[in-house]
């Protein structure tokens, strides 16, 4: 028996730019279930019924199983190499893009100028060093500031030209 997830799926040719075929073809903890026996003399079975050592001499024989899959690391890795301590079923991806997690999940510490987002193979997407303007580098700008320094502007950084914007009118 063989299953694809992806066949005739949408986006089956743009799989690592579809979040949502992604989350679809996700899967976990796959089980088995064995729920009965097929045999040559199954017309025969009311008789063995009677007799409960034929249904004894039934069993099940599995030759191969095989499972393939791909590492979820959100497009910040191209292998998962790296055997996690903690469970020696699962591999930890090999992040790129200054990404960090298991699953390169969020931006590194140092690295979080922009929010973390997936990256896709036509929007491939890195996470920057976080840069904390200092208050001399704003006293060198001209009139920006009417009221004094402003401590809050640290945390709150994302474009010089929309801070000084909302703190000049």
């Amino acid at each position: 028996i063989t299953i694809s997830l992806l066949d005739h799926r949408p986006s089956m040719k743009n799989f690592f730019n579809s979040t949502r075929l992604q989350e679809w073809t996700r899967a976990t903890n796959v089980r088995l279930r064995l729920l009965r026996t097929k045999n040559l003399l199954g017309h025969l079975m009311s008789m063995a019924d009677q007799d409960p050592t034929t249904t004894r001499r039934y069993f099940y024989s599995i030759k191969d199983i095989s499972i393939g899959g791909r590492c979820r690391c959100n497009g910040h890795a191209d292998v998962c190499d790296i055997l996690d301590p903690e469970d020696p079923y699962h591999r930890i991806c090999r992040c790129q893009h200054n990404t960090c997690g298991h699953n390169c999940e969020v931006c590194c510490p140092g690295y979080e100028q922009k929010a973390w987002r997936q990256s896709q193979s036509n929007k491939p997407f890195s996470c920057e060093r976080f840069i904390l303007y200092s208050k001399e580098y704003f006293n060198e700008l001209e009139d920006v500031w009417m009221s004094g320094w402003d401590e809050t502007i640290n945390l709150c950084m994302v474009g010089l030209t929309s801070i000084c914007r909302k703190h000049n009118t």
